[in-house]
């Protein structure tokens, strides 16, 4: 188990995604609902991501399975730790979550310095 902090951008993620359920009258306790309320299947998960894809003219053989990949890769260039990245990908090992990190990221060196001029 993992706890997430709720940023300001993953705040506005849910609610759209509760506006949605609200506008077409949907109840159900998932953030992302079939339209009957309940959870999409893997197959499901994998179309709602082809649609948008879809409609978009995306063609860059981009999975939904990428995006984690690419959310310890932006951590690792903003400068995140590895072992901070590992937690919230929940890895057991840091050789695990260095397979998703897809770029080298350089750590984050700062020196406090008073130059001469």
């Amino acid at each position: 188990m993992l706890d997430v902090d709720i940023t300001p951008q993953i705040r506005a993620v849910i609610d759209r995604a509760k506006a949605i359920k609200k506008k077409y009258l949907i109840i159900s306790p998932y953030l992302l609902p079939t339209q009957k309320g309940g959870t999409y299947s893997k197959t499901g998960l994998h179309s709602m991501w082809r649609r948008p894809k879809d409609r978009a003219n995306v063609t860059d053989g981009i999975q939904f399975k990428d995006l984690r990949a690419l959310g310890a890769t932006d951590a690792a260039k903003a400068g995140k730790g590895r072992a901070k990245i590992q937690t919230r990908l929940a890895h057991t090992t840091g050789k695990t979550t260095e397979i998703y990190i897809k770029e080298a990221s350089p750590e984050t060196s700062s020196l406090d310095l008073k130059l001469s001029w």
